[in-house]
């Protein structure tokens, strides 16, 4: 049975009122809106569901300073014997649909990358085990196709395991081919990986690796591509960055040249993994892709990635990143 986020008979009454009056060069910030709108929430019947979904949306919109609030109003709860339960049981609702609301968010950004939850590390061990409740005793309310997205997220909050017994009902759950769904068990076997617990992807990786030493040309490209993204998934980026390597070269010799998007993946790892240079060059080959107007726009890698994704936040300072972006995305030419 997991701990409850917070408990009403050890937490409850709050030691500053979150309303308490801000100076006045805070009341403006979006930390003190946040603060008010958390207030106007617990102070309230908690039957107006939208100065709830108020609180939340002001959480959300102060960021990191939003998380820091809800973290210090979670902390600022005393054991005092004159709890207030209504406080507790608001600050508990909050809770949860703020953290939901903020993994959706996530969801819609379409990024997809390590540390991307990281940024709820203030809200442990009560978001942990929130998540941990979600995937492992998932409750009617909670959507079951959503439990996946849990797991990277628990990930991040667990960077050396969330403890034995979890461990040990999460690989029940992998290993359960008849009731669970693919992406979950897919997302779990990471994730156990990860935490020490190899076995569930230690089969696939020495397959692709027998393929990948094959005599079979095609077949061997085929798996170091495979293994590349495997290895991904699996936060082993210099692993990742050699088979990609393996993938680019091996399909140019072949004459098969790859996609500018198969460039940029093996720059991140590149990235990722330390080698500057190396992901500028693979850069480079997947900026001259980008600017070919014979290349399937399908292929392409979208601007945003190249202006926001955080695994070339390590190449993206170079001066010369900002020339392989002009050369991607040349300015389009003024009509006549």
């Amino acid at each position: 049975m997991h701990r409850p986020l917070l408990v009403p008979t050890l937490a409850a009454l709050l030691v500053a009122p979150l309303g308490a009056q801000a100076p006045a060069q805070d009341k403006d910030t979006p930390r003190a809106a946040a603060r008010r709108a958390v207030e106007a929430w617990l102070a309230s019947e908690q039957r107006d569901l939208k100065l709830r979904d108020q609180a939340s949306l002001a959480l959300l919109r102060a960021q990191a300073e939003g998380i820091a609030e809800l973290s210090s109003a979670i902390a600022a709860l005393g054991d005092g014997k004159d709890a207030e339960d209504r406080r507790v049981r608001g600050l508990n609702a909050l809770f949860t649909h703020f953290v939901l609301g903020w993994l959706e968010a996530q969801r819609k950004s379409g990024m997809v990358y390590a540390g991307q939850y990281a940024p709820l590390a203030p809200l442990q061990p009560h978001v942990g085990s929130l998540f941990l409740k979600l995937v492992v005793d998932t409750p009617d309310w909670y959507r079951d196709d959503h439990r996946a997205q849990l797991v990277p997220a628990l990930r991040d909050l667990f960077p050396k395991g969330p403890g034995a017994d979890a461990l040990k009902k999460l690989k029940t759950i992998a290993l359960d081919t008849r009731e669970e769904p693919e992406e979950l068990r897919v997302q779990l076997a990471y994730a156990l990986a990860q935490w020490g617990d190899r076995e569930l992807v230690q089969g696939r990786l020495d397959e692709l690796a027998k393929a990948a030493a094959g005599k079979e040309p095609q077949a061997a490209l085929e798996a170091h591509f495979a293994l590349a993204d495997l290895h991904y998934n699996l936060r082993e980026y210099p692993a990742a960055a050699e088979h990609h390597r393996r993938f680019l070269r091996g399909s140019e010799a072949a004459q098969m040249p790859p996609t500018p998007s198969a460039y940029y993946n093996a720059a991140c790892c590149l990235s990722l993994a330390g080698d500057l240079e190396g992901a500028l060059a693979e850069l480079e080959r997947c900026a001259k892709g980008q600017a070919d107007p014979h290349v399937d726009p399908s292929v392409k890698v979208e601007r945003r990635l190249f202006d926001e994704d955080p695994d070339l936040a390590a190449v993206r300072v170079r001066p010369r990143f900002a020339e392989l972006v002009k050369v991607a995305f040349p300015p389009a030419k003024a009509k006549d």
